[in-house]
């Protein structure tokens, strides 16, 4: 492992050293806005985003969401430069498909190459990186829907829809939200984005099994390369990963580090205990709530 490049400043002055991400792994970044010193990350986007990253900024109406994207931002930039080497501000990225970020051809990186997603909603940003081809990353905040049965109706499919009456009405917005996650993280993880085809494409949620595809028409022509996870990562929120491997072999580790901005970077392996496919920090540890907590 060599050294990298000058500490970026999201990550402290014990930066985590340069490394190559091997291949069928998979690691997830996370940092909450609310641990953010508004101050830092001003000056922080200010050195190392460019015109046009701070120009889309300016753009959004709320100040929480234009702290959201400057913090998802220069984090990116940040890991970028953890797993490839050079200057967090060097790197020139670019909107691929559905305005999923992505490196600009001859932005760098020695030849070495990986896929990466981004993912933020209420003052939590998740980025995930994998030496794989392809990785859709998805996280949201669960809130309370009035619209559930409708929104339902054009999301999921007839299996379920099934599947979520089967559960006590506190526990369906959850599961709602947990098919709604591994359908943006496939479909992100695909560059097709929100897609017409939610409702017709869906996944099998249920114990003693990782997530899958439905059957039929619309399920992926190689499901066998696939691999689905849902994320345990924070309370009050549903996340999960969607990564495309190679001859269909699956990761084999998954890890998770939570970023102090500005501070340190604390790293956790993350495990399937209860094998359904549900990657949780082990040990699993108890969390105040989102922006309440002092540092790691």
């Amino acid at each position: 492992m060599t050294c990298g490049p000058p500490a970026p400043p999201l990550f402290g002055r014990h930066t985590p050293a340069q490394c190559h991400l091997p291949s069928h792994t998979v690691e997830l970044w996370a940092v909450e806005v609310g641990d953010c010193d508004p101050a830092a990350l001003r000056y922080a986007a200010g050195e190392l985003l460019s015109s046009s990253e701070r120009s889309r900024a300016e753009g959004f109406r709320s100040e929480a969401a234009r702290r959201e994207f400057l913090l998802g931002r220069v984090l990116l930039r940040s890991c970028l430069s953890h797993y490839l080497g050079g200057a967090p501000a060097a790197w020139r990225l670019r909107a691929g498909a559905e305005g999923k970020p992505e490196l600009a051809e001859g932005s760098g990186g020695g030849g070495r190459t990986v896929a990466f997603n981004l993912s933020h909603s209420e003052g939590l940003c998740l980025l995930g990186f994998t030496g794989g081809p392809t990785l859709g990353v998805d996280i949201e905040k669960l809130r309370p829907l009035d619209d559930l049965e409708s929104l339902s109706a054009v999301l999921l499919t007839r299996a379920e829809r099934r599947s979520l009456s089967r559960h006590p009405p506190d526990l369906r917005t959850r599961q709602f939200f947990e098919r709604w996650v591994l359908k943006e993280a496939y479909a992100k993880a695909r560059g097709s984005g929100m897609s017409p085809q939610f409702g017709a494409a869906g996944f099998t949620v249920g114990p003693g099994a990782p997530p899958r595809p439905e059957a039929g028409p619309t399920a992926p022509r190689n499901a066998e390369s696939w691999q689905f996870r849902l994320l345990d990562l924070y309370p009050g929120f549903a996340g999960a990963l969607a990564v495309s491997w190679p001859g269909g072999r699956p990761a084999r580790s998954f890890s998770l580090r939570r970023v102090t901005p500005f501070h340190a970077v604390h790293q956790v392996l993350l495990t399937d205990r209860g094998g359904d496919g549900r990657l949780r920090a082990a040990p699993y540890p108890a969390h105040p709530p989102l922006a309440r907590r002092g540092p790691l």
